[in-house]
């Protein structure tokens, strides 16, 4: 069954059946009125004057292929709202618990997505120079906070160059906080370590994505 057909100029009901012969035809031929009926669904569709909600009882279809979010989130606490959606750069670095410094890079390169308030990210870091690092080896300048319940995790798919020999190496990054904590593991060890300064090298080379949830 053909749906309605509207233009600028006319508004036609192209469903008719016999049953109901009086949907057939011109519905509206009245330029005024046809103007005034578009300037209403601009306004719904650009959020303008009182029209802004949109509420559908089937599938959405996006011809244009595009749905475009505020760049300040409007933030909702619907368990079923989809409030946010972002993507853009970010750079990686190396830093401590306790503290860096004099650290230089090859490669700092870093992508992000976030989709309501989950965030992954994507990066490759080549150091040049590990300069100091106090306590606990980090990776900083995540673009999100992780939220105050849950731990977000980090996977290095790609990694040389650790003056320390390791079978594994992943991460953690613990609620409320933007560092990523690198934990490993020697061939014989049992469990997971926390790696310190000297377990880097001055051309340490990471390849991986981390995983977490926003408070936002």
């Amino acid at each position: 069954m053909a749906a309605s057909t509207i233009t600028r100029d006319t508004w036609t009901n192209d469903t008719g059946t016999a049953s109901v012969p009086n949907l057939d035809g011109t519905v509206i031929n009245n330029a005024a009125l046809q103007n005034n009926i578009y300037a209403r669904v601009d306004e719904m569709f650009s959020g303008a004057g009182s029209y802004t909600t949109l509420t559908l009882g089937g599938k959405l279809s996006v011809e244009g292929g595009q749905i475009t979010f505020p760049s300040s989130q409007s933030s909702s606490a619907g368990a079923n709202t989809l409030d946010d959606y972002e993507e853009g750069s970010w750079t990686p670095t190396i830093t401590g618990s306790g503290g860096s410094s004099g650290q230089t890079y090859t490669t700092q390169t870093g992508r992000y997505n976030k989709i309501g308030n989950q965030v992954t990210c994507w990066f490759t870091l080549t150091l040049s120079a590990k300069g100091t690092i106090t306590g606990s080896v980090q990776i900083g300048g995540i673009p999100f906070t992780c939220n105050s319940t849950v731990y977000g995790v980090m996977s290095l798919g790609y990694f040389e160059n650790f003056s320390t020999s390791f079978v594994h190496v992943a991460g953690w990054l613990a609620p409320s906080t933007s560092a990523v904590t690198i934990w490993a593991l020697t061939a014989a060890a049992v469990s997971t370590s926390a790696i310190a300064q000297a377990d880097m090298a001055n051309n340490t080379l990471m390849v991986g994505v981390i995983s977490y949830r926003s408070d936002t």
